[in-house]
């Protein structure tokens, strides 16, 4: 059974989509990414939602921990550990 991969320009009609703000932490943003199937998601401005300030990918965020990510065109799943202990 193939995984529909989600686009967030198929989300961000209206006022409800999938979105960050420039100072939620990294931790909400994952959370978010997780519960949506998403890979990236915008950071826009709490003023106006369709003014882009940014994007937070996955991949990004995993290189920045240290984490090896697989090409997303693959779409493998990454094991990641809960703690470091």
């Amino acid at each position: 059974m193939a995984t529909r991969i989600k686009k967030l320009i198929d989300l961000i009609e209206g006022e409800e989509f999938p979105h960050l703000h420039a100072d939620q932490s990294l931790t909400v943003a994952l959370e978010r990414m997780g519960a949506e199937g998403l890979d990236a998601l915008p950071v826009v401005s709490r003023a106006d939602v369709h003014k882009l300030e940014g994007i937070v990918a996955l991949q990004d965020v995993m290189k920045l921990y240290g984490f090896v990510v697989p090409n997303t065109s693959e779409r493998e799943r990454v094991d990641l550990p809960l703690s470091a202990t």
